[in-house]
């Protein structure tokens, strides 16, 4: 696509031990976690004897137990927005001794002692920041770790990031805090070749999805970039594209592609079958005027931004309309210049604006919760920010796109909440 936007949602969903009680020891979490249940796990074979199964049993336990005691040792942090309140208790006890005397001609001395204990309770309250900087890496040029005009961004159930890199006809995958993991890809229409690709999408299985925008395709690879599949001409045909730029992948594995010059949204099956479309140009309830990003949430609803209307639309998964919000300002829940869209697993909706610099959250109706970010190439600033993504770590991940800042920066966004 030759307007300089981009874009790309993902999220990140973590699922920890569940359904184990812990030994007494695995309470205290002060010592590193495999250590502390080492005594119980070899009680606990000793007791199997020669059963085998009875061992597996043992080492279900101590992998359950391992989680359980990670977890209670490394708790959720509050969401950002989110107002904590911390009770504080002191105790403090005065100790009064008095001395009595009595009569003119001799003394008596009596000492008595009384005790008096005060509890102080107090209570303090904090909210936890939204666009707090966490990273940024990335530089320009064709190295490892380096950018030219990245144009989406997402993220595995491991933390790793993929990001398009359409300058550099490649997609690079890191760790999740940028150090550089592998790349994929090279200028060309063969299997895993790209011509100036758009968004990028992981599903639960790890494999990653990249919309090949100008040789209107999506390309499927396996998360180390062995190519599977691919689908897709141009045209305006079921399962053709004209600039194919939006790429999101539903909890089923089902593939939507926000199609950017024909003004709609295609489904597929992850091999790439056509399932259903809808949309068309225009205004109206269910419509679009070059729709760039596209999310789908935990219960399959998707989410579209559609640019030029200056709004989000959100349609179920086979794309009935359901609501909309937005308008053309810089206002709060306003925008100019939508691009991309991500969903957390609470619901909540984070659309990056190409215009206003920033980062909006909403509730997945549309209420306005908060923003942040502003022009610049500071920490937390922006310079045309699109692609967005939601990791398991509780931060956003936004894809830079005006030059001359080709960095990847993450910022600290909503709870990718631990199910």
């Amino acid at each position: 696509m030759k307007a300089g936007v981009r874009w790309f949602v993902g999220l990140v969903v973590l699922l920890v031990g569940a359904g184990f009680t812990a030994s007494p020891a695995l309470a205290t979490c002060g010592k590193p976690c495999k250590k502390l249940i080492a005594s119980d796990f070899k009680a606990c074979k000793s007791a199997c004897g020669k059963d085998d199964i009875c061992k597996k049993g043992c080492r279900e336990e101590r992998k359950a137990g391992v989680a359980t005691c990670k977890a209670a040792a490394n708790p959720t942090p509050p969401a950002c927005g989110e107002t904590t309140t911390t009770t504080t208790t002191s105790t403090s006890t005065t100790t009064r001794i008095s001395n009595t005397a009595t009569t003119t001609t001799s003394t008596t001395t009596t000492t008595s002692t009384s005790t008096t204990t005060t509890t102080t309770t107090g209570t303090a309250t904090a909210t936890t920041p939204c666009g707090t900087f966490v990273i940024e890496w990335g530089s320009l040029g064709r190295g490892d770790g380096q950018f030219d005009d990245p144009g989406g961004v997402a993220v595995d159930h491991g933390g790793n990031a993929f990001v398009s890199d359409q300058g550099n006809d490649q997609v690079q995958k890191f760790t999740n805090a940028g150090t550089f993991l592998t790349k994929w890809g090279s200028l060309g229409f063969g299997d895993g070749q790209f011509i100036h690709m758009g968004g990028v999408a992981v599903d639960g299985s790890g494999n990653v999805f990249v919309a090949d925008e100008s040789s209107n395709r999506i390309e499927e690879f396996t998360d180390t970039g062995t190519f599977l599949t691919k689908w897709g001409t141009f045209g305006t045909g079921d399962g053709q594209f004209n600039v194919p730029f939006a790429v999101a992948v539903d909890g089923s594995g089902n593939v939507f592609v926000g199609d950017f010059s024909n003004s709609r949204v295609q489904k597929f099956t992850n091999t790439g079958t056509f399932l259903t479309k809808w949309g068309g140009p225009g205004s109206g309830d269910g419509q679009f005027d070059q729709p760039i990003g596209i999310a789908v949430d935990g219960a399959g609803n998707v989410f579209v931004a559609d640019r030029n209307n200056n709004r989000v639309q959100k349609f179920t998964n086979a794309g009935t309309f359901l609501t909309k919000w937005g308008s053309v300002g810089s206002g709060e829940g306003q925008f100019s210049g939508p691009q991309g869209v991500a969903v957390d697993s609470s619901g909540n909706v984070f659309v990056t604006e190409g215009n206003n610099n920033r980062v909006q959250k909403f509730t997945d109706t549309g209420t306005f919760l908060t923003k942040w970010g502003s022009l610049g190439s500071g920490d937390g600033e922006f310079s045309g920010p699109a692609g967005v993504a939601v990791d398991g770590r509780q931060r956003l991940h936004h894809r830079l796109e005006q030059p001359p800042h080709p960095e990847v920066r993450v910022s600290v966004g909503e709870r990718a909440s631990l199910l």
